[in-house]
């Protein structure tokens, strides 16, 4: 059975859209589910126009920039994207009299992750620079950014923006992570989306349709976001009752509602937004024909729709209120909006101040080595054991984890209450949780302001029988980002009834780990095959290669691919993604394993774990290949969902898929997070 043990929490950086991690959450019954899907698709089927496809979500951006052919929507007009994006600027720059040489800065007030602040997000040709400030102290000031001068790759094809962790860490933001950024703040911040001469370079545009008569009609015509399930008032009165207990710790935070839409008669155009290279993330914008401003804005992404309303600026300051995918609302409020010139900015550069961490603001003490022995349940998660108790190893997120219980305890009162978020589970359903942090003492080293998601671990997987007390939570990158990690996995011998020693060691620096592993190795020039972590929405990815070809099919069928570094999930070695499945043609052509195992995830308010889908299907690949070492037939255990990826998994649309826990049996892992690396080497003995 392969489970996933450990939930993502999403931080709200500046620009981010809500990033979460791993410990997953439970699928509704699918009975009940299936009856509320076949509910929504009736009622938008009455909404639609005739001939027009029926489409709740695009993986791909040009589906979502696109008109269906033949429908309705498809008429003769006089505008085009250009034009109406021509207009917004104008009417834009008559309104805040903009001069096209100056640094346009906006400031205000923002309510997210449950605690109130102050913003200040300036901007000019293609690049931003955002600062947010808490409140709380708790936390640490938020930063991001993106500069198309400097943010490409060196083909030039790619971008990548910056943001801030909770801990204080930044990190290069790549792929889709990147487009959702700039275009949340493009279309939704800043208005960068539109020029004097049509839409932005950097995009490509489309009207998909025009709606004559009301904004109620061009959302129903036109939205991405499902419609609500209908609510009785018992219904309704049970939910706020649960969400007053839920949040008896919780500061009270944005109960703010959303800005009204546009009454009475409203012409609307709906323009399709995505980068002009290589899109995988699309945005659609309304428009109001008549006062040619947004007043509302959809980003479409793999988690779902992330849906943004805008008030008309009128009275107490212009309102962006954003409503994630998993749930929860960010909100802006703009008090302040000016323009400078360069000369008389005092920091007139929109790179970031560093990257990654500022050591002597995170770490206390640190050992040269540290050595633990590790648990493995029976799905292969693992288990270290920390100051405050035993923790899963994960990694595929900067936020740790804690368990609702371990949080309680009276040791743990140093982990303070900051704030909330909430992440996608099985299912789709959200899982909502309290914000902690505080200190956290893990392999020889004190790290300071580390972020804990408080959530339930209750039967999040199978541990072992050794095992003392229960889970206390799981570890994020945060939890490491000043030392190197190696993670020694060892094989059981042969007709042994002993199980293999697991150990994990902590490094403080790269000398101490090649003399350690020059000692266990009889070669002097021992050096590590070092692979590139790729950052995107927080979530480390690497490059693998991939043949999925055994005994049975001989073909040559490679591909290399990024795949998500995610060791909270188990019982099985590889995830494909649905569309890398599609691609290779696995299902029709590989013989599926028996049992083909079953993806599960922990339930959305305990860990009771739950099914994630009814249809997958599992292989063995012939060859995995991370950097140069290839892992053996018999270990590479790939699984993929016949219905599609679950919105859970929070891949990135580049992905193509993930590697797991079990993956790396007899095998010695190594992760390097300062320096954004990783590497595998063959076990030692």
């Amino acid at each position: 059975m392969a489970t996933s043990v450990c939930s993502r929490a999403s931080t709200t950086t500046p620009s981010s859209s809500c990033a979460p991690s791993s410990l997953s959450t439970t699928r509704r019954n699918n009975g009940r589910r299936r009856i509320c899907d076949e509910r929504n698709q009736n009622r938008l089927s009455l909404r639609r126009p005739r001939g027009q496809k029926r489409c709740f979500f695009s993986r791909d951006a040009k589906s979502a920039a696109t008109t269906p052919t033949g429908s309705e929507d498809e008429v003769e007009r006089t505008i085009d994207a250009d034009s109406i994006a021509a207009r917004v600027f104008h009417e834009k720059k008559k309104k805040n009299d903009e001069n096209n040489d100056s640094i346009h800065v906006k400031e205000g007030t923002v309510c997210a992750l449950g605690a109130r602040g102050r913003f200040h997000i300036k901007y000019a040709k293609n690049k931003y620079k955002e600062r947010v400030d808490f409140t709380d102290s708790s936390f640490k000031t938020l930063l991001g950014g993106f500069n198309e001068e400097e943010e490409t790759s060196t083909n030039g094809q790619q971008y990548y923006s910056y943001e801030s962790e909770l801990s204080g860490t930044i990190r290069k933001n790549h792929l889709d992570g990147c487009e959702k950024n700039v275009l949340n703040t493009f279309v939704a911040r800043t208005g960068q989306w539109a020029t004097e001469n049509g839409v932005n370079k950097m995009l490509r545009g489309k009207v998909v349709g025009v709606c004559e008569t009301s904004a109620a009609d061009a959302v129903a015509r036109y939205s991405m976001k499902p419609p609500p399930l209908t609510w009785t008032k018992k219904k309704e009165k049970k939910k706020k009752e649960k969400r007053k207990n839920d949040d008896d710790d919780v500061n009270e935070d944005v109960m703010i509602l959303p800005p009204n839409m546009p009454k009475g008669k409203t012409r609307t155009a709906v323009v399709a937004l995505a980068f002009a290279i290589k899109p995988k993330i699309a945005m659609r914008a309304f428009v109001n024909l008549d006062t040619f401003t947004v007043w509302r804005a959809e980003l479409i992404t793999p988690e779902g729709v992330e849906l943004w309303r805008f008030s008309s600026g009128e009275g107490e300051g212009e309102v962006a209120h954003r409503e994630h995918a998993a749930g929860h609302v960010t909100v802006y409020t703009t008090t302040e909006e000016r323009c400078v010139r360069s000369s008389d900015d005092d920091d007139d550069s929109f790179e970031a101040p560093y990257y990654g961490t500022l050591k002597s603001e995170t770490q206390t003490t640190t050992s040269k080595t540290t050595s633990i022995d590790v648990m493995r349940c029976e799905g292969g998660h693992f288990l270290a054991e920390t100051s405050r108790g035993y923790f899963f190893i994960d990694f595929s997120s900067h936020v740790s984890g804690i368990d609702k219980t371990a949080a309680a305890l009276s040791a743990n009162e140093d982990l303070k209450i900051c704030g909330y978020t909430s992440s996608l589970g099985v299912g789709g359903a959200p899982i909502r949780g309290n914000i902690r942090i505080g200190d956290f003492d893990a392999f020889g080293s004190t790290q300071k302001n580390v972020a804990f998601w408080e959530q339930s671990l209750d039967a999040a997987a199978r541990l072992p029988g050794t095992l003392m007390s229960p889970p206390a939570g799981s570890l994020g990158l945060d939890a490491i980002r000043d030392t190197i990690i190696r993670l020694n996995v060892p094989k059981r011998v042969p007709g042994s009834r002993k199980n293999p020693k697991v150990t994990l060691d902590a490094f403080a620096s790269e000398e101490d780990l090649l003399a350690a592993s020059s000692s266990k190795n009889s070669d002097d020039d021992f050096v590590l095959p070092w692979s590139k972590l790729t950052f995107i929405d927080g979530a480390p990815y690497v490059e693998c290669f991939l043949n999925p070809d055994d005994s049975m099919v001989k073909t040559v069928n490679s591909k290399s691919g990024l795949y998500k570094l995610s060791l909270a999930v188990g019982g099985v070695g590889v995830i494909l993604s649905n569309r890398v499945a599609t691609e290779l043609d696995l299902i029709e052509q590989k013989q599926g394993l028996s049992p083909g195992g079953i993806l599960s995830g922990a339930g959305e308010d305990t860990g009771r774990l739950a099914r994630v889908s009814n249809e997958t299907f599992t292989i063995r690949a012939d060859s995995f290949r991370i950097g140069r070492f290839g892992f053996k037939h018999e270990t590479v255990r790939a699984l993929t969902h016949l219905d599609g990826d679950p919105p859970d998994l929070g891949l990135s649309c580049h992905a193509d898929g993930i590697v797991c826990a079990d993956l790396f049996r007899g095998c010695c892992l190594y992760i390097d997070a300062k320096n954004e690396r990783m590497a595998v080497t063959s076990a030692i003995q």
